[in-house]
C-alpha cells in the first residue's frame, strides 16, 4: 500500500493539498517486478503511471545501431507514465 507520507515526497504530487493527497493511495495497485524484468516497451500505449517505491529502475532506448542506451535511471519516489 502506498501511503500519503510517501506521496508527499513524489515530485509530481508536491503541489497537492492534504485532501487531494488523501484521495490517492487507494487508486494505486502495487506491483513487484524481478530484476531485469521489462515493465513496458517504448511504443506501448500509455495506460498507467509507475512510481518506484523501493528499489531502482532503468529506462533504456536502443540506439540506431541496436546498442542499448540508458536514458534515465529511476530512484524511489520517481514517477513515469506508461
Amino acid at each position: 500500500m502506498v501511503d500519503v507520507a510517501f506521496l508527499t515526497r513524489v515530485r509530481i504530487f508536491a503541489n497537492l493539498n492534504g485532501k487531494q493527497l488523501q484521495s490517492l493511495p487507494d487508486k494505486f495497485q502495487p506491483r513487484r517486478y524481478q530484476r531485469g524484468e521489462v515493465i513496458f516497451h517504448e511504443d506501448d500505449p500509455a495506460a498507467r503511471m509507475h512510481i518506484i517505491v523501493d528499489g531502482l529502475g532503468k529506462i533504456s532506448i536502443a540506439s540506431e545501431d541496436g546498442r542499448e542506451g540508458t536514458s534515465l535511471s529511476s530512484n524511489p519516489g520517481t514517477a513515469s507514465v506508461r
